[in-house]
């Protein structure tokens, strides 16, 4: 479990200090840190968490895509992700770990590089604690991102 965590944030890592243009931002599915939107392959990672009253959930997940075409306004994309679920309790602790296929769209309003809005759909398939079960779903996901870094 440890292992699959620290491989997950190094790749996310390794993938964002390679591009110059940084994304961070808040939604739906926690915080997140996008690579540059410029180019066709990015990464995008995610930080999801959650609590309740006596529980805590902590989800990362790291997601590779390719943009299908960009325009000023608007850059579609797709691709496929790896993510985990850690869900702390006063009854046990447990853990879940998925692949996802995202297909979403991100929007630049008024043609402004900086700031987007991201709408992302997908199918989510999962593995849980001990291979006890297996799951699968939909996803949705809405959030907004300020790209840091010198624009082209």
């Amino acid at each position: 479990m440890k292992k699959i965590t620290a491989v997950l944030l190094f790749c996310l890592v390794s993938a964002l200090s390679y591009s110059q243009i940084l994304g961070l931002g808040l939604g739906n599915g926690g915080l997140n840190i996008k690579s540059d939107h410029e180019k066709k392959l990015g990464v995008i990672g995610r930080i999801g968490l959650g609590w309740g009253t006596n529980s805590f959930t902590l989800s990362p997940s790291v997601s590779g895509v390719a943009r299908v075409f960009t325009s000023d306004n608007a850059k579609p994309y797709f691709g496929i992700g790896l993510g985990s679920s850690f869900y702390l309790s006063n009854t046990g602790n447990t853990y879940s770990y998925n692949t996802y296929i995202p297909i979403g769209v991100e929007v630049f309003p008024m043609g402004n590089k900086r700031i987007s809005v991201t709408v992302e759909s997908g199918i989510t398939m999962g593995l849980g604690s001990f291979n006890a079960f297996v799951y699968s779903g939909f996803r949705g996901l809405l959030e907004f991102t300020f790209y840091f870094g010198k624009q082209k």
